[in-house]
């Protein structure tokens, strides 16, 4: 482990981009895409809001995945100097907060699954994606096999287009080829 980095009070500050870097706008991008990709490619009919609350489950995901990320990974973040910028690390916020702000998105989604009218199948693979996520997060630094919770993060991504998928219809081979390519594609980064 490394040393502490230290905090300077003019580090407790807010500056440009830190909001941005709370919730890690630079990947939201992704997280936003998986689930209407995953309706683009099933074998269905979606109605026209489909892909809005598809997104809006997206945008939830991620600030459920990332902070939840974040508060987890605190102690070896304030170890490391390239995360001694981070908003959490330098005090900015409270963990406690940042964990709320996580689990207050799983009512949250659940609530736009609901409103949407999502099938069993696409509620099941919902689950799919916060289990996977979750259990990267919560041990996901402590496994020794190398690529494991790489990959356990990829197929919960890849769940969220499985999820997008059977939304308004089944998945297909597109969709399963997707998914398989999320995982490969998470692995990788």
């Amino acid at each position: 482990m490394g040393a502490a980095v230290r905090i300077e009070a003019s580090d407790r500050t807010w500056h440009r981009g830190d909001r941005a870097r709370l919730i890690r706008l630079f990947s939201m991008g992704a997280s936003t895409v998986y689930a209407p990709l995953g309706l683009a490619s099933a074998a269905g009919t979606p109605r026209l809001g489909d892909a809005f609350v598809l997104v809006a489950v997206g945008v939830s995901f991620h600030l459920f995945a990332f902070p939840l990320n974040d508060v987890i990974d605190l102690p070896i973040d304030r170890t490391n100097a390239r995360r001694s910028d981070g908003p959490l690390v330098r005090g900015l916020v409270r963990p406690q907060t940042m964990l709320l702000v996580a689990l207050f998105q799983l009512p949250v989604m659940a609530a736009l699954l609901v409103a949407g009218g999502a099938s069993t199948a696409a509620w099941l693979a919902w689950l799919a994606a916060v289990a996977c996520l979750g259990a990267y997060v919560l041990w996901g630094k402590r496994m020794s096999l190398p690529g494991a919770p790489d990959m356990i993060q990829g197929v919960g991504f890849a769940a969220l287009l499985v999820m997008g998928a059977s939304w308004a219809g089944e998945p297909t081979v597109v969709s399963w080829l997707a998914a398989a390519y999320v995982v490969v594609y998470i692995v990788q980064i």
